[in-house]
């Protein structure tokens, strides 16, 4: 089994501006769109910010759920859809019966 990493620029725990209700909300750090305008130009470079492991994300979010009632969460960053892990992400937060929104630079089509 392999070890699936995230870099992670910052973690937000519990907020209600990054989507609908209560949600915790990840920046991953990396982006190769460079968009006009991007709010986040700090989390484009491809340097290593915070390393988490799939469990230790999901541990995170866990927690987050049972202290603040979060009811999703949100990806940002940077861009990610460049994190390889994300769908293994997605289907264990889904298990924990949370919805997900990712704040992407692609069209709907480009997204895998």
């Amino acid at each position: 089994m392999k070890m699936i990493k995230f870099n992670v620029a910052s973690i937000n725990r519990c907020t209600e501006v990054e989507g609908p209700y209560k949600r915790l909300t990840v920046w991953f750090q990396g982006c190769n769109i460079h968009c006009k305008g991007c709010c986040n130009p700090n989390y484009q470079p491809f340097v290593p910010k915070q390393i988490l492991t799939l469990e230790q994300l999901v541990a995170i979010i866990k927690k987050a759920q049972e202290e603040f009632g979060i009811e999703g969460v949100t990806y940002t960053g940077g861009e990610p859809t460049l994190q390889q892990g994300l769908v293994e992400l997605t289907e264990e937060i889904h298990a924990l019966g949370l919805g997900v929104i990712s704040f992407t630079g692609h069209i709907y089509e480009e997204v895998k």
